[in-house]
């Protein structure tokens, strides 16, 4: 019986040795997928990281050459209207052209916020801003 007991208990115990060794590798399994799915989430926010600095990048080159390019528009500006100034000064007829005023369509054009495409030009033409029919000659 001693024999029996004994074989009992060395039964019982490679049973339980079975189960606390399945307990640890399925653990072991879960945390190599764990591991797995981080280095995936680092190597995802990586990538983002670059893409970023990558974009950030280019939009810094995209602001410098608007920065540029408003310069020229202000120097191209300037000299028309020192261009302008100066034909102004030398031309009596051009001098009391520009101080007339503005006819009051053009006014009225100048009244509205300037026009992005044609999407914002239809979206701000009403039926009663009608065009002037074509034997209508301007005023000027």
């Amino acid at each position: 019986m001693t024999f029996l007991r004994t074989a009992l208990c060395c039964i019982v115990a490679t049973l339980l040795a079975g189960g606390y060794i399945y307990l640890l590798r399925t653990q072991l399994a879960s945390a190599r997928q764990v591991a797995q799915q981080a280095q995936q989430g680092n190597a995802d926010r990586d990538e983002t990281i670059r893409q970023l600095n990558t974009k950030s990048i280019r939009d810094t080159a995209q602001l410098a050459q608007l920065e540029r390019d408003r310069s020229a528009a202000r120097s191209a500006l300037s000299a028309r209207d020192a261009e302008f100034q100066r034909l102004q000064h030398d031309n009596a007829d051009l001098a009391r052209w520009a101080a007339t005023a503005l006819p009051n369509d053009v006014i009225r054009l100048h009244q509205h916020p300037a026009y992005t495409g044609a999407a914002a030009y239809l979206e701000r033409l009403r039926p009663s801003d009608a065009v002037h029919a074509a034997s209508d000659s301007a005023a000027d």
